[in-house]
C-alpha cells in the first residue's frame, strides 16, 4: 500500500482513538483483528483488506477516499 495512504489511515485511526479514549487493543477488537495485526497494518507492514477499510469507514464515519487522504474533507 502507498506510504501516503498508510500514513493517512494511521493518522485517522490515531485521532479516532484519542477522541474516543480507546486503546489499540480495543480498536483491534472493534475491527475484528488482533492487536499485532492492527499494529502491522498501521505501520504499513501489512495491507488493509477491503472489508477492514469498510469497517474503518463505518467507525470513523468517513469514506474510503477521505480515509486514504485522496479526497477533500
Amino acid at each position: 500500500m502507498d506510504y501516503l495512504v498508510t500514513s493517512s489511515i494511521d493518522r485517522e485511526i490515531g485521532h479516532f482513538m484519542v477522541d474516543k479514549k480507546i486503546t489499540q487493543t480495543q480498536m483491534a477488537k472493534l475491527l475484528g483483528i488482533t492487536t499485532n495485526t492492527l499494529r502491522a497494518k498501521r505501520e504499513g507492514r501489512s495491507d488493509w483488506s477491503w472489508s477492514e477499510i469498510l469497517k474503518l469507514c463505518n467507525l470513523l464515519e468517513t469514506t474510503p477516499d477521505k480515509l486514504a487522504g485522496l479526497a477533500m474533507a
